[in-house]
């Protein structure tokens, strides 16, 4: 990399951490050129010339996030013989995950900004195909219940990802201790997991 694509990924990386600053202060949805810029102490004009408007900064910041999701989800052991096992061991990555970045997780999921959504959304029909999380998800449900239609399948991750929403959403705003967080995520894995595939 040349010293000057150096610089340019390195403004991008503060036109980006100030974007966040923004919207962790304001909400997404408030975020603008003007506020960044103020952020940075620069001319609107000079993040223009790196991001073409809001909304690819906005792209980027779910992206980013985005990401570190869809990444957890992939990680499942490969060591791991059973189907149900690899199911539970990437949910239980997906959790985790979500749990290390609460507040980046809670506003990128509770958005309806259509620039979010294009991100985060999974309970449209057709989704199986389109989102990638969901669809390793779906893999991994296939490789449990072989009999169940691809209608069955996408159902079953749709709802997988609802109810284990919920229960991070839960364990974020009432600030469950470690104890009994450790209990729920081991339970919900266990049971509600396997009984939603398996039922």
């Amino acid at each position: 990399m040349s010293r000057r694509e150096k610089e340019i990924e390195n403004m991008k990386k503060s036109i980006l951490l100030a974007a966040k600053e923004v919207t962790d202060e304001e909400g997404f949805n408030k975020l603008s050129i003007r506020k960044i810029a103020k952020k940075l102490d620069y001319a609107p004009s000079l993040v223009y010339y790196y991001f073409k408007d809001k909304q690819e900064i906005q792209n980027a910041l779910m992206q980013d996030g985005y990401q570190k999701i869809v990444q957890a989800v992939k990680e499942a052991d490969e060591s791991l013989k059973t189907g149900i096992d690899k199911l539970q061991h990437m949910s239980k990555n997906y959790i985790l995950t979500a749990l290390s970045m609460e507040d980046e997780f809670l506003k990128a999921q509770l958005n309806t900004s259509s620039v979010a959504l294009k991100h985060t959304s999974s309970m449209f029909e057709g989704a199986l195909k389109s989102k990638p999380a969901l669809n390793v998800l779906g893999k991994s449900i296939v490789e449990i219940r072989p009999d169940l239609s691809e209608d069955q399948v996408e159902l079953k991750a749709q709802m997988i990802t609802a109810s284990t929403f919920g229960l991070i959403a839960k364990l974020i705003v009432e600030e469950v201790n470690e104890k009994q967080k450790k209990r729920l995520i081991d339970y919900f894995i266990e049971h509600v997991i396997e009984n939603i595939v398996k039922g």
